[in-house]
């Protein structure tokens, strides 16, 4: 997660790199993942912690998926920026499709890993 350039204080447009959008969707939920159950995974169930409910938006920058979570202000939430080794940012759930862990960051820089679902 080192060496970007993401202003957390910007709007999302604001932030002036150029960036090619591939995915956007209303109404994601972000959990504060809990501890794993069991050794095999975290489960969906599990995600009961609701941090952030918005918009999340999909992005190619360079080599990167960068992925944002807006606020309603369309300020950033978190961010996690993907390289090609996508397994150590994203991990799915072992009980739905539509659910998954992923580590981002937040405006500290501090990376931590969040649960998210819709």
């Amino acid at each position: 997660m080192e060496g970007n350039n993401i202003d957390f204080s910007k709007s999302y447009e604001e932030n002036d790199s150029l960036e090619i959008l591939k995915l956007k969707k209303e109404n994601v939920h972000v959990f504060k993942l809990p501890p794993m159950s069991s050794s095999e995974g975290h489960v969906a169930v599990d995600f009961q912690d609701l941090v952030f409910k918005g918009v999340m938006k999909m992005a190619l920058k360079g080599e990167h998926m960068i992925v944002y979570f807006l606020n309603p202000n369309n300020t950033i939430f978190i961010v996690s920026l993907i390289d090609e080794n996508v397994d150590r940012f994203v991990i799915p759930v072992r009980d739905s499709s539509r659910y998954f862990s992923i580590k981002a960051m937040n405006e500290t820089g501090l990376a931590s890993w969040y649960g998210i679902g819709k």
